[in-house]
């Protein structure tokens, strides 16, 4: 599952590939949310 392990667990495996998944979804998800929060700032600025 790591350096010191060079064996890999196939359920460690795919605990990791969920973790990254969710880890992913919660960072577009941050992004979205940021773009709804900062938009009327942003179309401000480039609809001047």
């Amino acid at each position: 599952s790591d350096g010191l392990k060079p064996r890999l667990h196939p359920l460690v495996k795919e605990i990791k590939d969920i973790m990254a998944g969710a880890v992913l979804i919660t960072a577009i998800v941050a992004a979205l949310i940021g773009l709804i929060i900062f938009w009327p700032y942003i179309e401000a600025i480039f609809i001047l």
